[in-house]
């Protein structure tokens, strides 16, 4: 099981949040001490429930505007999001190297986001899902924070201007707000399955890059499944298409190694729902952050995992409901 508390945020993402403030002349000490938010954030780094994280932005969005995410998010960089990430996208010499470093540290991410590349439609674009569901509040300035917050990252390869032809956001359009000058042209598509921008690579592009020659590649593999086994449409199909090989070379290589596809998988899954029932997440949230859209079906599998309910499992474990 990870030993990184998996429903915690880093402090750095509320930085800039914090310096947007600062600069507009706005109290947030007072708010941020309602959901126990430190104030010394600008002087010592934390983990904060990221439940305390999206409340206390939504509380500030009541007081000071509804573009709060599109305005700090033009202020973001991805190094605030993820210091290890920023570190290693300073090596890289262009955006495939980018997305390539992007999927190689997910492992390393606290996982209440996850990216990752697809083609669509004959299109590349860099997809996000984060950990609460859509009527969590603050949602709406968490999407607008991520998508501009990977406009950014795009930025650094290709220039300061450069913008997205289409962004995808899962919020319904009644949320949608006006776009920063400069980003007129973007097609906005609301009420999609998760995020995404639009994003210039080859067409023959790969997310990754397997070397079949090392003795650990199936090692490679495993990680992947670890990374993105929480996205409800994650199945053998979709981690074929996203290494470039066919799904029957793909239950191939898993045979070869001994090794159940969908037991790798329901293994992450059992592992995530467990830490996070121990850390006091409502249950709903659990089978969000773990695939599951729909609370019964995610009560059934956590039977098959435990023999046990979820509520079982908490108060075996301790756990107070959140």
């Amino acid at each position: 099981m990870s030993q990184r508390p998996v429903n915690l945020t880093h402090s750095n993402n509320l930085l800039p949040f914090i310096e947007y403030f600062e600069s507009q002349g706005i109290q947030w000490r007072d708010t941020a001490d309602q959901y126990q938010i430190p104030d010394m954030l600008e002087d010592q780094t934390y983990w904060l429930p990221t439940h305390a994280a999206l409340s206390f932005i939504s509380a500030m969005i009541s007081k000071s505007h509804d573009r709060l995410g599109i305005e700090v998010g033009q202020l973001l960089t991805v190094g605030h999001m993820f210091p290890e990430l920023g570190q290693a996208l300073e090596k890289c010499q262009s955006l495939s190297d980018g997305i390539h470093a992007l999927v190689e540290q997910m492992q390393t991410m606290n996982n209440h986001v996850i990216f990752w590349p697809e083609k669509i439609n004959d299109k590349w674009y860099l997809c996000h899902r984060g950990a609460y569901p859509i009527f969590a509040p603050g949602y709406d300035q968490a999407e607008w924070f991520r998508s501009f917050a990977l406009i950014t990252m795009c930025r650094d390869f290709l220039g300061e201007t450069w913008i997205p032809h289409s962004v995808w956001l899962s919020f319904k359009s009644h949320l949608a707000q006006r776009l920063p000058t400069g980003m007129e042209p973007v097609e906005v598509r609301y009420e999609q399955a998760y995020g995404a921008i639009e994003v210039p690579l080859p067409r023959d592009f790969k997310p990754v890059e397997i070397d079949y020659k090392r003795e650990a590649w199936f090692e490679e593999i495993k990680r992947l499944v670890h990374s993105y086994a929480p996205l409800p449409w994650f199945n053998i199909d979709w981690l074929a298409g996203f290494i470039g090989v066919s799904t029957r070379t793909m239950k191939r290589r898993f045979t070869e190694n001994q090794c159940s596809f969908q037991e790798l998988k329901e293994k992450k899954r059992c592992e995530l729902a467990c830490e996070l029932l121990e850390q006091s997440v409502p249950v709903a949230d659990v089978a969000w952050r773990c695939g599951y859209s729909d609370l019964s079906n995610f009560n059934r599998a956590f039977r098959r995992w435990k023999s046990m309910t979820p509520a079982q499992y908490r108060k075996a474990h301790g756990s107070k409901q959140a």
